[in-house]
């Protein structure tokens, strides 16, 4: 169990009852509304779809586990005496060392890890797809720098993501011949371009007349 005494930037999680929290993917999509954030059972609840008596029952749990923290207590929105208590992670980032997990070699523990975020964006994409046509298809082609490959949405059809009809959805996957500076230019300027739209502070233009949904944005390089 993870004992914290005063407030810290990083804990050390290093017993499986606490890396299963983090690591297995459905508790952690229930553990993360209260990572570094102060919010109650039944709001935390209702963002992951989970019945507030199933969440109050991790919540305890993650308690326990010296995981959640109650942060404070503020009125109840129903009047109801003795207050509504907020909850919070007991540290907003935790380390996981390699050799306290049950996982063979690092491999594992990155399939463990990225394999069901991978098959819940492939699936999402998917989605997206098929609504759009019923003949997809695989396009391989030569790029700028290297060589790509994508999704075609049929063999008469040169839609690009570019294209301002097509959907805000899209699957690349490129070589590029870049030396160390270039891959460093690109790695910074993908994650500038996350950071920026993942910042509540955009101009108020680009948020106008329209519903507001998630995306899922997955980046990576190597």
């Amino acid at each position: 169990m993870l004992q914290i005494d005063s407030p810290v930037q990083t804990a050390v999680v290093d017993w499986l009852e606490g890396i299963s929290v983090l690591l297995d993917s459905r508790q952690r999509a229930a553990f993360l509304p209260f990572l570094n954030r102060e919010i109650s059972v039944s709001q935390a609840a209702l963002e992951v779809g989970e019945l507030p008596n199933t969440m109050l029952y991790r919540v305890r749990r993650w308690q326990r586990l010296g995981l959640l923290l109650e942060a404070r207590t503020v009125p109840h929105p129903k009047g109801k005496k003795g207050g509504m208590p907020l909850y919070r992670s007991s540290a907003p980032s935790y380390f996981i060392p390699y050799a306290a997990t049950s996982a063979e070699d690092l491999l594992t523990l990155a399939r463990e890890m990225y394999t069901p975020i991978f098959a819940d964006f492939l699936n999402h994409y998917v989605r997206s797809g098929a609504a759009l046509s019923d003949d997809w298809g695989v396009r391989f082609e030569g790029a700028v720098g290297g060589w790509q490959v994508r999704p075609s949405k049929s063999l008469e059809d040169q839609c690009q993501p570019s294209d301002l009809t097509a959907p805000p959805t899209m699957l690349e996957y490129v070589q590029l011949e870049l030396n160390q500076n270039q891959a460093k230019a690109m790695q910074l300027e993908l994650l500038a371009v996350l950071q920026r739209y993942a910042t509540p502070t955009l101009p108020s233009a680009a948020l106008e007349g329209t519903v507001r949904q998630t995306y899922r944005v997955i980046l990576g390089m190597v």
